[in-house]
């Protein structure tokens, strides 16, 4: 269990995590109003080790005993200050180094920013360069987004909603954990990993796959050209290519596949 936005620290922090019974534990403390990441596990059921820390994440080697399987997690409470996180991005791309490229990595919690422009419903404008900053460094890293079963946003005030909580993770992630889902209350309310039946997901809420077979049918070719020949910036040209390539799928090349 990872809590976020934790203010204790010292031996305040250390009487609280006893009282929460878990027998393994790591916490980083806030500075000043930032930061406050705590990791909790038991020991009889998991074996980690903080790789690294800072105050905006924690890096996790996790090996389940029973089950013989190993992970990296990291844990992030991203910077609300659009510098920081921009540390916070080079840190995680660091963090990918080879031996990351074949291994089971997930990233998760609050990155305090989104990445598409659905993503955020009132307030003022789209922050195009902190979305592109956040969508660099999960392409550098070849994390994406695992998807979740929830309300479309994570966090409101007044008439401002954002999706800021979420996990990624790389594909042999996938592989290792194949039925993890998240699931996603409002409001910054815990996000739970439960790997359990693979998900049931709502009609029109599946999280969008590219299939590498649409390359080989020339009519998928018309859809990608359609949405990058009219002059709009790119990361609405990538939202245009999702709804798109959804539908033909749906309406193209699933019904080809039965013919």
């Amino acid at each position: 269990m990872a809590l976020l936005e934790i203010k204790l620290s010292g031996v305040t922090a250390d009487r609280a995590i006893r009282r929460l019974g878990f027998s393994g534990h790591f916490h980083c403390d806030a500075i000043g109003f930032s930061g406050g990441i705590w990791v909790l596990w038991n020991t009889e059921e998991v074996s980690a080790d903080v790789l690294f820390s800072h105050h905006q994440l924690v890096h996790t080697k996790i090996c389940w005993v029973k089950e013989n399987r190993e992970e990296f997690m990291t844990f992030i409470y991203a910077s609300s200050q659009r510098q920081e996180r921009i540390q916070l991005w080079k840190i995680l791309s660091s963090l990918f180094d080879q031996s990351m490229r074949n291994a089971a990595w997930g990233i998760a919690g609050d990155f305090n920013t989104y990445l598409y422009e659905y993503e955020k419903l009132g307030g003022n404008g789209i922050n195009w360069n902190s979305m592109r900053e956040f969508r660099d460094c999960l392409d550098e890293c070849s994390l994406s987004d695992i998807g979740n079963q929830g309300p479309t946003f994570t966090w409101q005030r007044i008439n401002l909603q954002e999706r800021l909580d979420r996990v990624c993770a790389i594909y042999n992630w996938n592989l290792v954990f194949p039925n993890r889902v998240a699931l996603f209350g409002s409001d910054h309310r815990p996000v739970l990993l439960w790997e359990g039946q693979p998900a049931i997901y709502p009609r029109g809420e599946r999280p969008f796959h590219f299939l590498a077979s649409w390359l080989t049918k020339r009519t998928f070719h018309e859809v990608v050209n359609g949405c990058w020949s009219n002059n709009v910036n790119w990361m609405h040209a990538m939202e245009t290519f999702r709804i798109n390539a959804s539908e033909w799928h749906r309406n193209v090349y699933r019904i080809g596949m039965k013919i």
